[in-house]
């Protein structure tokens, strides 16, 4: 016998994403909602351009109806009682005919551009909450953009404050130029103190680099901004009575000296290593001529023959044996 399906006939398919959908609890329902909602907002937004762009339109021609009508009704006043009056009067009646229509439609535009207030009673849903993702590379152009710019227009400042001495000096300086309150600052003279390292010179900005630091991270623990005057203010006069913290800052000056020289000998071990290689690049047989020098008067005391011997001896640096015979 067959199946009776005259009764589906009758069922329609309902595009209300709140109605109980067949497969409810899965990921496809999921998926329809969320399209749906996506299509909804499509929508309002077409419409918001479509009722912006004949507001637009309808705007300028009820200012210059109403400014007309003004006018016509003035003439109606004050003109003759004669058959222009009557003339006029059907104009008139013509236009505030016309002007009711276009406030009608004016009230209509309104309640069609009424998008706000349908955003405003919808409810969160993951197309409004979730945002893009924000690319990691364009997070690293635009910071170092932002460092670039930072030191072009402060390097001569943060240079100048590297070479004071004194807490006060130091005081007067950030009072001044608070913009060097930041940890820009920071990296900045902690790699100019490393480059004027290691061209053998004793640079000053290593107390500076950590005065900076201290005043960033009180003002972190205060939750208070570094650029401020009064944090600036009460860091330096806590630097100035209160023994611990000072010395605190000493200590912190002279790890970080540490690090610093430490950095230093990093850098020539590298440099030396670098320059060992490339010697051996540019030797004849690709090989150390230290190694290769080793390995020849090795040959020599090896050997039997007097005249390898003498050769060995020849090229023996004769200011090196003798200090080792003296010690």
């Amino acid at each position: 016998m067959p199946m009776d399906v005259s009764k589906a006939n009758g069922i329609g398919v309902s595009n209300n994403e709140d109605d109980t959908y067949p497969t409810i609890g899965t990921p496809s329902l999921l998926l329809w909602r969320h399209q749906a909602r996506l299509e909804r907002i499509t929508n309002c937004n077409k419409e918001r351009e479509k009722a912006e762009q004949r507001k637009e339109e309808i705007q300028p021609r009820l200012e210059a109806i109403k400014k007309k009508v003004s006018t016509k009704i003035a003439n109606k006043l004050f003109g003759k009682l004669s058959k222009e009056k009557r003339s006029l009067c059907a104009e008139l009646e013509k236009i505030d005919k016309k002007l009711t229509d276009v406030e009608k439609d004016y009230h209509n535009l309104e309640s069609e551009v009424n998008v706000e207030e349908w955003l405003r009673n919808e409810q969160e849903n993951v197309s409004s909450l979730c945002k893009e993702k924000q690319d990691s590379s364009k997070t690293t152009e635009e910071e170092s953009r932002r460092v670039a710019d930072y030191l072009r227009k402060h390097e001569m400042e943060l240079k100048g404050y590297g070479t004071l001495r004194g807490f006060e000096r130091s005081k007067t300086f950030l009072l001044k130029h608070p913009l060097l309150c930041n940890e820009l600052a920071v990296n900045f003279l902690a790699i100019e103190c490393l480059n004027l390292t290691i061209q053998g010179r004793t640079p000053d900005m290593a107390e500076q680099c950590i005065i900076i630091h201290l005043l960033l991270e009180m003002a972190r623990s205060h939750n208070a901004v570094a650029a401020n005057a009064s944090v600036i203010s009460a860091f330096f006069k806590n630097i100035t009575e209160n023994v611990a913290y000072r010395t605190e800052l000493f200590d912190k000056i002279r790890a970080f000296w540490g690090i610093i020289v430490q950095r230093r000998r990093q850098y020539f071990s590298q440099k030396d290593d670098k320059d060992r290689l490339e010697s051996i690049k540019q030797s004849p047989g690709k090989g150390s001529p230290q190694e290769a020098h080793e390995s020849e008067k090795r040959e020599a005391f090896d050997s039997s023959k007097r005249s390898k011997q003498q050769e060995g001896a020849d090229k023996v640096d004769r200011e090196a044996v003798i200090c080792n015979l003296q010690q």
